[in-house]
């Protein structure tokens, strides 16, 4: 009778897994995918003010597969000098991916440390972002990125893509976004540069300056 009852159930499951298969290729089929538009990068992030918009080269940006990407240097009264890129999506998850391989990809630079950093927002919550130090040929460099899906901010690469592809299988139109930013350093240290950038990040998170589009 158990082993009549395990089958049963397992039997179910597998129905109910097509099912959800079967709802998931109709809902791709009805949604028309059309590219994310190009974020609009903020003129200001705190005493950063925008100094330069990147032109991404053709063939990065067919290499992307899409036209949804901005990067902007910033500069603060002292010199001081940031990058903000912000990569989107609304139909390729594929898109966006982990920035560590586009660093550490060609083998010149070495990776140092990476980790979580925690960034208290509005003073009762914390968002938390990835964070990795490389040593490059200028010096050091810090890179902090986390991942958007709609209204979701997250630092998990895994649980951004499962989502994305849960509001696809509503039937929701959704946007993924990679928000990168980065500072290099002429002095390794480490604690020191993540507290430089820790309101920085705060500040591109409260105000969510990565949903920002025409």
């Amino acid at each position: 009778m158990a082993r009549k009852i395990d089958t049963l159930t397992i039997s179910c499951i597998i129905l109910f897994i097509a099912c959800v298969l079967a709802l998931g290729v109709n809902a791709f089929k009805k949604i028309e995918i059309k590219d994310a538009p190009k974020p609009i990068l903020p003129q200001e992030i705190g005493d950063f003010v925008l100094i330069n918009q990147v032109n991404l080269p053709e063939t990065l940006i067919k290499s992307l597969q899409t036209k949804a990407a901005s990067v902007g240097e910033y500069e603060d009264n002292s010199g001081e000098e940031i990058q903000l890129y912000v990569l989107s999506s609304a139909g390729q998850r594929s898109i966006i991916h982990q920035p560590e391989y586009c660093y550490l990809g060609s083998g010149k630079n070495e990776l140092l440390k990476k980790g979580v950093l925690n960034i208290a927002i509005n003073n009762h919550k914390f968002e938390q972002v990835n964070y990795f130090l490389i040593q490059i040929e200028q010096g050091f460099q810090v890179v902090l990125y986390f991942y958007t899906v709609n209204h979701l901010i997250t630092n998990s690469y895994a649980k951004q893509q499962i989502y994305f592809l849960i509001e696809r299988l509503k039937n929701q139109q959704v946007i993924g976004s990679l928000v990168r930013v980065s500072k290099l350093f002429k002095h390794k240290d480490s604690q020191g540069e993540l507290d430089f950038m820790r309101p920085i990040l705060k500040n591109i998170i409260e105000n969510r300056y990565f949903n920002q589009t025409n």
